[in-house]
């Protein structure tokens, strides 16, 4: 029986070649997307190196002292460093401890080996601290790194480690496994949220994400089309992991790039969502997509800082607030411009505003009135009465429109029929 996962055997016999003729690399780097098992792949070469009596084909006994320390979690000459319970990151002290624990003799006749996952948690200053351990490393020590963002490490602890890249395996290898765990429904699907990782594929079909997706884009339709706002959407999902709100958001996202820029993209992730990804496209033009996805993953380089429940519903408002760059400024109908002063100005009918286009008058303010249809064909009445009985917009919900030449833009509300 293999140690390891079918789409990790050539990584696998690489290292047990290196493993038998005894010239393992002090340092080593596993890195790749999220979901393919790297840190599994990490434990059992951590185990089949400190086993006594492995197998041939590169498999720990399981049977003797070593094996049964290790699975106890009480090896004396095996750790594991993440971040503490209650933290993002990795700290100086633990990476000093980490070290004190390198520079102790071996207590078997095999390997000192020690995992630190993800390494992209470490902070600036654990990450300096590691490096003379990587420089001036100890006989038959091994030091294997985990991560899926090799970005965020040192360029230093890079080039202190051998690499071994893990790839998403070929589809229907991928499709296979998950058929063998089990999973019978939707797995064309789940395989494309989770960009081909048959893990995070699992993780999604256990947990029932699928149906939280739906949810979820339900809920940011609403407030595009400015039926809801960020602060509601924000306490709904507070208890929902921000990284995989943001992970479904970039991925929404890059589809409707690909619609706008071909009528028939090569690829989606999102197939089940393609006609509102394809709606939602067409009404956004394609600056303000790429403003959106850099202001995503922006939000995405923050995750990694610690944050309390308080700045957590912070943070997903201010996540959702970015989307007033979606909300839609063309809007056919009857447009008045409201001066300064409350008096309305000669209405313009039939006019499409277009993004960033002012009204001739350039006033501060635009009111719409009764039946008219927004850019998503959502049709509006207006509550707010003003001089002579007419009607203009309450400051309920959302719909982005320009407020001055060269201010900010202004959400102002609409109220649905």
């Amino acid at each position: 029986m293999s140690a390891v996962l079918p789409w990790q055997a050539a990584q696998w016999q690489q290292l047990q070649a290196r493993l038998k003729a005894g010239n393992l690399p002090h340092g080593l780097l596993l890195l790749g997307q999220e979901g393919l098992g790297k840190a599994a792949f990490a434990r059992a070469l951590a185990k089949v190196a400190l086993c006594e009596h492995p197998s041939t084909d590169g498999v720990a006994c399981g049977q003797c002292q070593a094996c049964v320390l290790f699975e106890a979690g009480t090896h004396p000459d095996f750790a594991q460093v993440s971040p503490e319970e209650d933290s993002k990151q990795i700290k100086v002290d633990q990476i000093r401890e980490f070290i004190g624990f390198m520079a102790l003799s071996r207590q078997y006749d095999r390997y000192k080996v020690a995992i630190i996952a993800p390494a992209e948690a470490m902070n600036v200053n654990a990450a300096n601290s590691l490096l003379k351990t990587l420089e001036e490393p100890a006989a038959y020590s091994l030091l294997i790194l985990v991560t899926c963002q090799p970005s965020r490490l040192p360029a230093t602890i890079r080039s202190r480690c051998q690499q071994l890249k893990f790839s998403a395996p070929p589809r229907e290898v991928a499709l296979g496994w998950l058929k063998a765990q089990g999973i019978e429904h939707e797995t064309e699907l789940l395989l494309s949220q989770a960009h081909g990782a048959p893990l995070a594929a699992l993780a999604y079909a256990e947990d029932e994400a699928l149906a939280a997706r739906k949810d979820f884009f339900s809920a940011l339709q609403g407030l595009v089309q400015g039926k809801s706002g960020a602060v509601g959407l924000a306490q709904t999902w507070k208890e929902t992991d921000l990284g995989l709100l943001l992970r479904w958001q970039l991925s929404w996202l890059q589809d409707m790039i690909r619609y706008r820029l071909s009528e028939n993209p090569v690829a989606s992730d999102n197939p089940d969502l393609a006609q509102d990804l394809r709606r939602l496209a067409e009404s956004v033009d394609l600056k303000s997509l790429f403003a959106l996805q850099d202001a995503l993953l922006r939000f995405r380089a923050m995750l990694s800082t610690p944050v309390n429940p308080q700045q957590s519903v912070l943070k997903r408002k201010q996540t959702f607030q970015v989307y007033r760059l979606c909300q839609p400024t063309q809007v056919l109908g009857q447009i008045r411009v409201i001066g300064c002063d409350g008096v309305l100005t000669e209405p313009v009918a039939n006019h499409v505003l277009q993004p960033g286009e002012l009204p001739a008058q350039q006033q501060p303010e635009i009111g719409l009135f009764p039946g008219l249809r927004d850019a998503h064909g959502t049709r509006f009445a207006l509550d707010q009465p003003l001089q002579g009985g007419k009607k203009v917009l309450t400051r309920r919900q959302c719909l982005v429109l320009c407020k001055g030449q060269g201010r900010q833009r202004r959400a102002v509300g609409l109220t649905e029929e």
